[in-house]
């Protein structure tokens, strides 16, 4: 599957909307309570939307785990990410920042990510 690129639909004014394109990559990771995965991004991906049906945390290029207690360090795994931009900007045709993606649950669950290009 080809990755499409990512843009806003206009609304009758030609005002950008909050209403975004169809995906036409979105993967797919069956997570079962407590085993971290770790998803790698596709090559030429600029952005990924996440969604999962029950709580899951992410973390860029480290495994992911749930917190047991106060993380104050800033190396904790973040909770339901919406979405995330995998480069930085003005680095859209170079490699990926991030190359992959812990992703773990206390609950078994399925994590959905859409991702896209922006160029």
């Amino acid at each position: 599957m080809a990755i499409n690129q990512f843009f806003l639909a206009r609304d009758f004014a030609g005002n950008n909307s909050l209403i975004r394109n169809a995906p036409e990559y979105v993967d797919a990771r069956v997570l079962v309570a407590g085993a971290a995965e770790v998803y790698a991004v596709p090559t030429g991906a600029h952005l990924i939307i996440f969604s999962g049906d029950a709580a899951f945390y992410a973390r860029a290029n480290a495994a992911a785990a749930v917190p047991s207690g106060d993380v104050t360090d800033g190396s904790s795994s973040e909770l339901n990410p919406s979405a995330w931009m995998l480069r930085p900007f003005g680095q859209l045709g170079g490699g990926a920042a991030i190359s992959t993606i812990g992703l773990i649950s206390s609950a078994n669950c399925i994590v959905t990510m859409a991702v896209y290009k922006l160029n």
